[in-house]
């Protein structure tokens, strides 16, 4: 499918500022175990529940030239493996569609806004590398963890690379907000619990309370496809019948996780 974007925020950061956030870093920083391990298989110690509500998170969205791909790819793997050494740093991963199209999009999470800024300090990149690979300017939707539904990330999350991830954005009625979060809060309780489940955390946009982004990942397509066909994803799918102002499967995305390269 080809990646939708979404109409420009007004406090969408500058495209200066991305510039920054694509710098790259050392390619030899690597992790030691690659084994997935989902949500649910995941011990007290294996798994980091991120409850402050000043953490940072932004996804990002950008398509890329197709002469570019390649050295935009490998420069975002050093960006990636340098930024997940920073101690403020939660996750950082880089998706691609399912289709193969050079576009991209990317999460990152840090502990705090100030762990933040001070990874955009980091001169990683050239900033060159990212002027000549973007198509049109890069969209950047900060956003916030949702109260009701605090986030979730596996210890071991920036060493799973996932064949199935989905971004979804939902745009609520004002009005339907409420039923909208208890909805999503109760189905995000059985889909962490799902086999094959890495990741479930939906974040709402900090612009404006009524629209959220939600980030699956998942060990393989099959195990989304059940997770789709369990009656709890049914009685969610009932529950926010018509409290959207727009549908979110027009804009959902299926993408891989390209944020290193397979051995």
């Amino acid at each position: 499918m080809t990646l939708k974007f979404l109409k420009p925020l007004n406090n969408s950061l500058t495209l200066c500022s991305l510039f920054i956030l694509a710098a790259c870093g050392n390619p030899t920083a690597t992790k030691e175990d690659s084994t997935p391990k989902s949500v649910a298989q995941a011990t007290p110690e294996d798994t980091v529940v991120v409850i402050d509500e000043e953490t940072y998170q932004h996804i990002a969205l950008a398509s890329i030239k197709d002469e570019m791909w390649d050295e935009y790819v490998a420069a975002m793997h050093n960006n990636i493996a340098n930024s997940r050494q920073e101690p403020g740093n939660i996750i950082f991963t880089l998706f691609q569609p399912e289709d193969g199209t050079h576009q991209v999009a990317f999460m990152e999470r840090f502990q705090n806004r100030t762990a933040f800024e001070e990874h955009l300090t980091a001169d990683y990149l050239p900033e060159a590398i990212t002027q000549k690979s973007l198509i049109g300017e890069m969209e950047i939707r900060t956003l916030k963890e949702v109260a009701e539904v605090p986030a979730v990330e596996p210890e071991n999350a920036d060493e799973v690379l996932t064949p199935r991830n989905i971004i979804v954005f939902f745009d609520v009625k004002p009005e339907e907000r409420k039923t909208f979060v208890d909805a999503i809060a109760e189905v995000t309780k059985h889909s962490r619990a799902a086999e094959g489940n890495v990741r479930f955390n939906v974040f709402q946009q900090t612009d404006d309370e009524n629209k959220f982004v939600l980030l699956e990942s998942w060990e393989s397509i099959a195990h989304h496809e059940t997770h789709l066909a369990q009656e709890y994803s049914k009685v969610f799918d009932n529950a926010v019948t018509g409290v959207f102002v727009t549908n979110p499967m027009d804009s959902r995305l299926l993408a891989t996780d390209i944020s290193s390269i397979v051995e």
